[in-house]
């Protein structure tokens, strides 16, 4: 969205983006404790600490040691003959951590989520991303049919209709409130274009409200209310970006000059 309108440049869309992988990352590492300590049910607290220090540990070592890891095994890999030894490693990798994930009680999606980050820094050295276009295309229809066909439309009556609009209202005014406060410091434009360029939840918020209705912690009502937020604050965020975007902004790659 931000590459559409010409925007990357500017000094509030890079504090979109880093504030944005922050913010999915939080809410991984949130998910992974909830999923964790869920799967674990009335057990003993000493079962439930096991429990949470395992994910604690398997999110820590995948944002710290594992990127110095791939560093090591880079120049190995790409001194292989195989053909696209880069992008075989970075599949091999997303589903092990995946069954990893599973195995220790969490998510395999929570598991392909910091495969990913491992492999960010080389994403683009790699040319990751093109290679995996023909994939992405394949899985990212079955992956948003799935979310819908979870969907019961019934619930959306009286109270459950008022409850999405409400808490679609509340994640507007949080989001835009909470990341242009601290930005307005910057002048009034930067703070809106922050604060109105975070307020679409995305592909993290499907994610979670699905782990959520399949481990049972949420019902079908909030299932509903959360794809309904989810999609009117992802569609809204276009326009009214490209509105906050015709107030001056400075442009600058120094986020702390």
């Amino acid at each position: 969205m931000l590459r559409d309108m010409e925007l990357l440049e500017t000094r509030a869309a890079q504090i979109i983006l880093g504030a944005a992988v922050f913010d999915d990352v939080l809410g991984m590492v949130l998910l992974a404790l909830v999923v964790g300590l869920m799967g674990a049910g009335s057990a003993h607290w000493m079962e439930l600490g096991v429990l949470a220090a395992e994910a604690i540990g398997f999110v820590l070592f995948m944002m710290f040691i594992a990127p110095r890891l791939m560093n090591r095994v880079k120049p190995r890999v790409e001194r292989l003959s195989t053909h696209d030894p880069q992008l075989v490693l970075a599949l091999a990798i997303c589903l092990g951590l995946s069954t990893v994930a599973e195995r220790l009680g969490l998510t395999a999606i929570i598991g392909a989520f910091f495969a990913g980050l491992a492999f960010a820094e080389f994403a683009q050295e790699w040319n990751l991303r093109p290679r995996m276009n023909a994939l992405n295309e394949f899985l990212a229809p079955y992956f948003f049919f799935t979310m819908g066909a979870r969907l019961n439309v019934h619930v959306f009556r009286g109270e459950v209709w008022l409850t999405a609009v409400i808490i679609t209202l509340l994640a507007i005014a949080a989001k835009v409130a909470g990341c242009a406060i601290p930005m307005w410091r910057e002048g009034r434009a930067a703070a809106l274009q922050v604060g109105i360029g975070m307020v679409p939840r995305g592909e993290v918020g499907l994610i979670i409200a699905l782990v959520g209705l399949q481990q049972t912690m949420i019902s079908q009502n909030a299932y509903a209310v959360v794809l309904f937020m989810t999609g009117v604050t992802t569609l809204l965020a276009p326009p009214l970006t490209r509105w906050a975007s015709i107030r001056p902004c400075p442009r600058s790659f120094d986020l702390f000059a």
